[in-house]
């Protein structure tokens, strides 16, 4: 196991440019033409680096509420190109929705009913992202849903019914309260997060198992205490790898690796003088070989967030700080066709709603896109077989309910004319 810090991740590899009085004219030069507030960014640093990127916004897709769905949470592509996504709340009983865009399309492909989840909620995080089995079907759980209202796994089969395949007992042999995405391990079962439980009442992350048939077994604990665990996040040596908020050496948080057989390696540790780093969105394997992710705080007096890489036996560098006008709160990364790393930040960036942005495995940081109203972006972003880069948002842009977007990127759209 390595020490605490075992490379600075508290010294940013491009170091922030020095106090300076956000005009207009900064504004523009951080994100080209984007309409910018006067006076919005006064006296914050600004970081972000002239946009190079070209780049187009459009609204997809505006959710109306209800029936049709509200406040989108994630979004991903199936391997037959079809866009597929969870909403928190609408569908009728109010419990959310799995929604569809196939081209033009849209349509709602399944509303959640009493006994699969609970009254939805803006925010609530309970109906984790989909995931594609080997099965080439779409499986994901809900937090609180179920039998026992302690979680349910759910497979959607052709006809758009949710197929119950576990009920979560909150016993020690499978948990409770599956919290995030599903992961198709190596053996073609799916892996995944949540609470195991132990002697009835003493609650500890874990990690679980469950067979295509919807057989759960509990895998490994991960740490010692329940808040800020990630996903899991298969790497190219057959390992599983998370963070999670606390735990770790000094319950600063940490990172760790996990065997399919449920060994658990602690990687990394934050250290004792240093403020939980809060890891948001699981990591993501480069074709470099290195994991990258995103905090929500950072090591600094700031606390907005950061960017880092970490190799598989737990090296960590801190990549990027993000100071206010670049954007607070990033929320996860994808890997570009075009090799870089693209992520939304949920608050900031140079008109204060949030922003997409994307680094390169280096470190090198662009800002993208810069949100003008209070649309509250959220989740990872997906790569749209066509090179699109689509995300949601849980507000606006008219009817208040959310939308999806999609961004027309130059190198992305140079990538995808490379497929054809």
């Amino acid at each position: 196991m390595h020490g605490s810090d075992p490379i600075d991740l508290h010294t940013p590899t491009h170091p922030a440019a020095g106090p300076a009085t956000a005009s207009r004219r900064q504004c523009l030069a951080m994100l080209g033409s984007l309409a910018c507030t006067p006076g919005l960014l006064a006296s914050a640093p600004a970081r972000a680096a002239p946009r190079t990127a070209a780049v187009t916004y459009t609204v997809v897709h505006e959710f109306a509420g209800a029936g049709r769905g509200a406040y989108p949470a994630s979004l991903m592509f199936k391997s037959d190109g079809v866009l597929y996504g969870i909403t928190e709340a609408g569908g009728g009983p109010g419990r959310g929705t799995i929604f569809r865009i196939r081209g033009s399309r849209f349509e709602i492909a399944h509303a959640f009913v009493n006994g699969e989840a609970q009254r939805g909620e803006l925010g609530g995080g309970k109906l984790a992202p989909l995931v594609e089995g080997p099965d080439g079907e779409l499986y994901g759980t809900t937090f609180d849903g179920g039998n026992f209202q302690k979680g349910l796994a759910y497979r959607l089969n052709a006809t758009d019914s949710a197929v119950q395949l576990h009920h979560f007992t909150g016993g020690e042999a499978d948990g409770m309260s599956p919290n995030d995405q599903m992961v198709v391990g190596p053996d073609g079962a799916m892996y995944g997060t949540g609470v195991m439980v132990i002697g009835g009442w003493n609650q500890l992350p874990q990690a679980y198992r469950m067979a295509i048939d919807g057989t759960v077994t509990h895998l490994a604990q991960l740490g010692s205490w329940l808040n800020g665990l990630s996903r899991l996040t298969l790497a190219s040596d057959g390992n599983f790898y998370s963070m999670s908020q606390h735990g770790g050496t000094f319950s600063r948080g940490g990172a760790h690796r996990t065997a399919p057989d449920g060994t658990v390696t602690p990687l990394y540790s934050v250290g004792f003088n240093r403020p939980d780093l809060s890891p948001s969105g699981g990591l993501v394997q480069h074709p470099n070989g290195l994991l990258y992710g995103t905090t929500e705080n950072d090591p600094g007096d700031q606390q907005l967030g950061t960017v880092f890489r970490m190799t598989l036996d737990g090296k960590v560098k801190l990549l990027h700080r993000f100071t206010g006008p670049d954007g607070k709160a990033p929320h996860g990364l994808v890997v570009g066709s075009d090799g870089l790393l693209y992520g939304v930040a949920r608050q900031g960036g140079p008109l204060g709603y949030g922003a997409v942005y994307r680094i390169a495995p280096d470190g090198s940081f662009e800002g993208l896109h810069a949100f003008d109203r209070l649309e509250s972006p959220v989740g990872r972003l997906a790569e749209a077989p066509d090179g699109r880069l689509l995300g949601v948002t849980q507000f606006g842009p008219s009817l208040g309910f959310g939308s999806v977007y999609a961004l027309r990127i130059d190198s992305l759209q140079a990538a995808a004319a490379a497929r054809r």
